[in-house]
Order: C-alpha cells, then structure tokens, then sequence
C-alpha cells in the first residue's frame, strides 16, 4: 500500500473514482471530467493538500484539501466501494491531518464548511437535473457524516438547502398590499441606478458581510441589475443580483435589510419580487442555503421553498490531533 501526494498523472484515476463511487452510492455529485476534477483537486490557488492511495498499482482511495491561513478544509474523501470499512479513509484522513499539523502552528482547525473556495455541484434529488453549485458541508446521516464523527469531527452548525420551481409564480395579493403600504412611507423596491440612489456603503457597514458586499461590487463592475429598497432613494436593502446561470438557475447571493428597518416584512416582499423578476430573466428554478438558526429562512419558507437536503458543518481543532 502507498499514500502519496496527488499529481496530474492521478487526475485520470481520480475522476473515475469520483464517479463510480457517487453512482454506485448514489451522491448527489454531479459527474466530473478530467478538466473539472484537475481543477477541484489540483487546481485552485491554495496550498494544495491531495493525497492518493495505491495498493497493487490500483487507486482505491483519495483526499483532497487545502490551507487557507490558520485553517485547513477537506474538500473530498473517498474510497473504492470494495475497499470501504477497511481502514482506508482512516490511513487517508491519517496522512492529511499529520501533513496539516506538521505545516504551521498558525492553523488551527481543519473544517468541512460551505466557506470552502472549492465548490463541488450536486444535483437536487427529485428534479429534472436542477443543480446547486455548492455543497454546504457534509450531508447529514450519510457514511461521511459518520466516518467524519467517528474520528472527533465535531458538528457546529447545521445548513438547509432549500429549492423551488419558479413555475407559477405570480404576483401575491398580501405582498401586493404591503408594498403599497410601504410606497406611502416613501419605501420602495427598484433595481439599482446609481444616478438616483445612494451607494451601498451605508448598508454594507450595517450587515456586515463581506461576502454579500464582494458580490454585489462584482455585480456592479458586470452592470448587472441588483434588487434595491430605497428609502426617499436612500438603499436601505438589496437582493439579487438577477442573474441567471446556464442551468436555467436563479443566482442569489443573498437578501439584506439594514438594522434600523427590518420587523415590516420588507424582506418578505423583497424576497417575493426578487423571485417573480428571475423568472422574468429567465430562472426556471432557484436553490440556495441557510443555517437551520438564521430568520431568513422563514422569508424563503413564507415564499413556497421547501428543504431539500441538510448538511453539517463540521470541524477538528489541531490541537486534538
């Protein structure tokens, strides 16, 4: 048996591994090619941490990762169905953690986390092969999570993955009213024109999520429209950007009201035109995910999303190693 660090040559291998075993366990993975799984793998800017496991010239097994200042992510881990339960994994996940370890006394955790850069799609069960670029973690009550815990992997946070055809949506009545009401107090919902409206720094400095504010300034430099509430043309609130992915996808980046005026179902209304206007863009369907503790997912809940799978976000500090 040999374990060492992955190279292009294993890309092929690799691939194949990946896909029999997500069709043969039936993951909701989406297949890879030599390409896509060249960049999962090996390709992204990090410090690469991929290892493979040969035994008689055969690859049963592999795991990749990375490190990213003081943590490390495990992207995947996977071995050849006959050569599960065999310790494998365990040899596998051995090696990452000593390597991880022995790098820097600065990482402190290794993390399985939808913060991960490396986004591995997967298909969303009980559709026509509608697709969720990212996948949140580790799905909850499949052999990983349980192989994950078995050796200290603690679960410290729960997402949901949520998921709606964007079929019929029409305009609703209450939302209808609401946003007349909110129109009088001189509140409205537009797309974004820089010319009328003030800038977006107001609002980012009061969410602070660095992750919606980089989304949106991308969005702007693309000239793409963005959802706004504006108060007397003050933005007070963004969803969006509309944008529609070659899946046929409603992209969302997320849903924001600053502090000072949420409790007024702002964001239920925001929510439930952002969704009427992605279809106008051309979404046949919308995905997205949140944690089972955040309130906006009584917004995605109120407009019809149902929850289609659950992962868990899990992690090992080093220091247990």
């Amino acid at each position: 048996m040999l374990i060492r660090t992955m190279n292009r040559d294993d890309i092929k291998d690799v691939t194949s591994l990946f896909n029999e075993v997500c069709h043969l366990q039936k993951l909701p993975y989406k297949p890879l090619n030599n390409l896509t799984c060249h960049s999962h793998f090996l390709g992204h800017d990090k410090a690469n941490l991929s290892f493979v496991l040969y035994e008689n010239y055969d690859m049963n097994g592999f795991i990749s990762g990375f490190i990213d200042e003081d943590k490390a992510y495990i992207t995947m881990i996977m071995v050849q169905p006959k050569k599960q339960r065999k310790s494998y994994g365990t040899l596998l996940l051995q090696t990452f953690e000593n390597h991880v370890k022995s790098l820097s006394d600065a990482i402190h955790s290794i993390d399985l986390v939808f913060f991960n850069p490396v986004h591995l799609a997967w298909f969303i069960p009980n559709t026509p092969y509608h697709d969720h670029p990212n996948s949140p973690g580790v799905l909850l009550d499949s052999n990983a999570y349980f192989f994950f815990t078995k050796h200290n992997y603690q679960t410290y946070a729960i997402q949901n993955s949520y998921y709606k055809p964007l079929t019929q949506d029409t305009y609703d009545l209450n939302m209808n009213n609401r946003l007349d009401e909110l129109n009088k107090q001189g509140i409205s919902i537009m797309c974004y024109n820089p010319q009328i409206h003030s800038s977006f720094e107001a609002l980012f400095d009061d969410l602070k999520n660095e992750g919606w504010k980089k989304a949106i300034e991308q969005a702007l430099v693309k000239q793409q429209d963005i959802l706004v509430v504006t108060d007397h043309n003050h933005v007070i609130g963004f969803a969006g950007p509309l944008d529609v992915e070659p899946s046929k996808r409603g992209y969302f980046a997320g849903i924001g009201i600053h502090s000072k005026y949420r409790s007024q179902k702002i964001g239920k209304v925001l929510f439930h035109i952002l969704t009427i206007e992605l279809k106008k863009h051309g979404a046949t369907f919308m995905s997205l995910f949140t944690g089972d503790q955040n309130p906006a997912r009584y917004v995605y809940e109120h407009e019809g999303f149902n929850i289609v799978a659950t992962w868990a976000n899990m992690r090992k500090l080093t220091s247990s190693i």
